[in-house]
């Protein structure tokens, strides 16, 4: 069958939904970052941190052990992301009910899982590659109905 779907889609990219930035720790090796980040709390693994603190607190506690402090904190983190959520909210190009292909990294999806899943999603493993996370988005909030292809 022919693809229905519109012939005037136009890609838009928006940094706010790119991969968490982490500092002096970019392009190294995590489990030596996660045990830096760790060491203050007596833990050392991402998934560790994650289960005793939350995703936030894993963002705060990379800040405070990046040496130069730049890795972005919970604050910094969800500044930029909720900025990008109003860039789609606010877009005159989509009306209620449009879909929006919203393409990111592991670590924003965990983000997004752990802040809008209610609960119900296990965050301290990282999401298969290409899998496929459905939310609504509304000036309302946002729900979460399926994550790593599994409905919710």
């Amino acid at each position: 069958a022919a693809n229905q779907t519109a012939t005037d889609i136009s890609l838009q990219t928006a940094w706010n939904f790119r991969e968490e930035f982490y500092g002096s720790y970019e392009g190294s090796n995590m489990d030596v970052a996660w045990t830096n980040a760790g060491a203050t709390v007596g833990l050392s693994t991402y998934a560790a941190i994650v289960d005793a603190y939350g995703v936030d607190k894993t963002k705060d506690l990379l800040k405070a052990a990046d040496p130069w402090h730049d890795a972005e904190d919970a604050t910094e983190y969800w500044q930029r992301v909720e900025a990008g959520f109003k860039l789609i909210l606010d877009n005159p190009a989509l009306q209620d009910g449009d879909d929006v292909l919203l393409i990111s990294h592991g670590n924003t999806l965990i983000s997004l899982a752990d802040r809008y899943g209610q609960g119900k999603i296990q965050v301290h493993e990282r999401p298969a590659n290409g899998s496929i996370a459905k939310m609504q988005l509304s000036a309302e909030g946002i729900s979460i109905s399926m994550y790593n292809n599994q409905m919710i």
